[in-house]
């Protein structure tokens, strides 16, 4: 949901790093760090940051921070940065993402690589892990994931809209789709107050169909057990270490959406399916917005302590005391 966002006053920089040209048409950018100048062979543990709707490389304000966890940053670009989400879908950016993992993770011999997703990025992370097929995943090469402002397009976009507006867009987008069309592009006038990228009927209606078939909706909050299953649970390999971090005070959740128990939802389906959740840092962070713009630096912190200590934990091989998800698993 980042095309809307506010964005804090511009100031003009620029930062020190690496280009990396890891497929013919794309690229992805890591950031100038103490632990990539000094580690072995320029081989350090690597984390792959994925950004959300309409952001593009530098647009999420704390992506540079990132580098304080003692991990080497990189932010990938794929064919849906910026404005190329709307005629794209999570197949073909997951795609993309295991050929960014094969490369770092096999070319440059990185020892562990991480995948980090806000907003849409986290729904990009849920299709590689969930939907994709093993066989096209970077398969046995990733060594965990991070879902950052993992929140719901569909109801963030129905109170955006307004309910009647949002019915018309998604109704006229499975018309098209149901005529043959869905590559065709939404009008102008339905989708230009939320997001200035021009979207297929197919992409708009994944990002907001209230019938639960939307290939976007992962994180609605009316989605029922038994889907949750199958997504959360249903993540291959199940061993893939997985952090969930909620925004407490995001802009883009509606306010009647329990953000503390869609969590907690979230995390008891992954231990009752056997996936490798971190429970002990897995949770809301109170008062973050949805990309920490205009937060105290605390609230930032927090994430970024639970960021690392879940980064330590991948190193390590340990993250959660069964205790704990004993406990989770009988709430």
């Amino acid at each position: 949901m980042d095309a809307t966002e506010p964005r804090p006053t511009f100031v003009p920089t620029s930062y020190p790093g690496i280009l990396h040209h890891y497929t013919k048409d794309l690229t992805a950018f890591e950031f100038d760090s103490p632990v990539l100048r000094s580690s072995d062979g320029g081989k350090p543990n690597t984390l792959l940051f994925i950004a959300g709707l309409g952001d593009n490389l530098l647009t999420v304000p704390y992506v540079s921070d990132l580098v304080r966890t003692g991990w080497s940053v990189v932010q990938v670009s794929i064919s849906s940065t910026a404005n190329g989400w709307g005629t794209g879908t999570l197949t073909r950016d997951a795609k993309e993402l295991a050929l960014c993992i094969s490369y770092f993770k096999i070319q440059l011999s990185r020892p562990k690589v991480v995948l980090l997703g806000h907003s849409t990025g986290c729904q990009d992370i849920m299709h590689y892990l969930c939907r994709l097929e093993v066989s096209q995943q970077a398969h046995g090469q990733l060594d965990g994931a991070i879902l950052q402002a993992p929140v719901s397009d569909r109801e963030a976009l129905c109170a955006m809209m307004g309910k009647e507006t949002y019915e018309r867009s998604w109704k006229h987008a499975q018309r098209l789709i149901k005529s043959g069309r869905g590559g065709e592009i939404m009008p102008a006038q339905i989708t230009k107050e939320v997001f200035e990228a021009p979207c297929s009927a197919f992409r708009w209606y994944s990002l907001t169909s209230p019938n639960m078939d939307g290939e976007d909706d992962f994180f609605s909050s009316d989605i029922s057990e038994e889907t949750l299953e199958g997504t959360f649970g249903g993540i291959v390999p199940a061993e893939t270490p997985l952090l969930v971090v909620y925004s407490g005070g995001d802009e883009f959740v509606p306010a009647a959406v329990d953000k503390e128990g869609l969590v907690n939802r979230w995390v008891r389906v992954c231990v009752k399916k056997g996936v490798n959740i971190d429970v002990g840092n897995s949770g809301v962070v109170g008062k973050a917005t949805h990309n920490f713009a205009g937060c105290e630096r605390g609230v930032f912190e927090d994430f970024l302590g639970r960021v690392g200590r879940f980064l330590k934990g991948v190193e390590g091989g340990r993250l959660t005391s069964s205790k704990i998800l004993n406990d989770m698993v009988r709430v």
